[in-house]
């Protein structure tokens, strides 16, 4: 009995998911790691703007024991330099105000600030 080699099997390339526009939806990890908070674009939960590095350090303490993204960034002020300290950043408020909940469980506290 004769056997017949198995043919491959067809590849059909995926189509790219559509967003509700009905415009291709783009998702890719280099996009992704790409995101940052200089696109200003969303909300942050705003712990706090500390002078000491021993503050600043125990508010992001208790947001890691959160497990939420947390950032911090150095501002001019008058007698030098302070740390700004924030969660997220968020697309929407309603993922801000859940973040807060989160902030407020871990002992900490905040306040939703859009970036602009």
């Amino acid at each position: 009995m004769e056997t017949k080699p198995e043919k491959p099997a067809a590849t059909a390339e995926k189509p790219a998911p559509v967003a509700k526009s009905g415009k291709p939806e783009r998702s890719t990890v280099a996009e992704a790691e790409n995101k940052s908070t200089t696109d200003k674009k969303g909300f942050v939960v705003q712990l706090g703007v500390f002078s000491d590095a021993d503050n600043a350090k125990q508010a992001i303490g208790k947001v890691k024991e959160a497990r939420l993204p947390v950032y911090t960034e150095s501002i001019p002020i008058k007698s030098g330099t302070a740390t700004r300290v924030r969660v997220g950043p968020f697309s929407t408020r309603e993922k801000a105000d859940a973040a807060l909940a989160q902030v407020k469980l871990a002992g900490g506290d905040g306040k939703i600030v859009p970036l602009k």
